[in-house]
């Protein structure tokens, strides 16, 4: 029962309020099936927009986990497309610069490599030219020692013996070090 009240002393009627208990343990029950339906669809809901930010930041790190180790297998056409503004965008523009540096790199190493090769068989031309042994001649000794500046040099030597007692010594050094000395020689 609630009193009504005209002013603040005379009571002008009442409201008569009755539920049943029946009513009541409804109403709970409703109220326990609303909260649990609301429970589970908050839950899908979260779950389904944590899928999404998974996707969201596992796909770019698939990807260039994915370019890596094609990187790291020899493949040097490996190529990384992600297309947004984010740390995702950036790592994958740095990752395709370091691809195209790396491939240079080996370019150039394959260029040394072949210039290696060629030194090598430059030195072995030069020193192939040089004697192969020291002439002996009486009461002379005769000692050569020959280590060029780099790879191959500009040095040479000969030995020409004319007689017994005499010989004939060759020395030259091109000023310069290096592949055009070793030429000029």
């Amino acid at each position: 029962v609630a009193p009504i009240y005209k002013n603040t002393s005379e009571c002008v009627g009442a409201v008569l309020f009755s539920v049943s208990i029946l009513d009541i343990n409804e109403f709970k029950h409703t109220m326990g099936i609303a909260g649990v339906t609301i429970t589970l669809v908050a839950l899908i809901i979260t779950l389904i927009v944590s899928y999404m930010l998974s996707i969201y930041f596992t796909d770019p790190l698939q990807k260039l986990s994915q370019a890596v180790d094609e990187l790291s297998s020899g493949n040097m056409e490996t190529n990384v497309v992600i297309n947004t503004n984010d740390e995702f965008g950036f790592l994958s523009e740095k990752f395709n610069e370091m691809v195209g540096n790396l491939k240079k790199a080996y370019r150039e190493k394959e260029s040394l490599a072949a210039l290696r090769h060629e030194l090598d068989v430059a030195k072995k031309i030069q020193t192939s030219i040089l004697p192969k042994s020291i002439p002996i001649i009486s009461n002379l000794d005769i000692a050569v020692n020959y280590f060029p500046m780099t790879q191959i040099g500009g040095d040479y030597y000969d030995f020409h013996v004319v007689d017994k007692n005499k010989i004939g010594i060759f020395i030259a050094d091109v000023s310069g070090h290096g592949i055009p000395a070793a030429i000029i020689a």
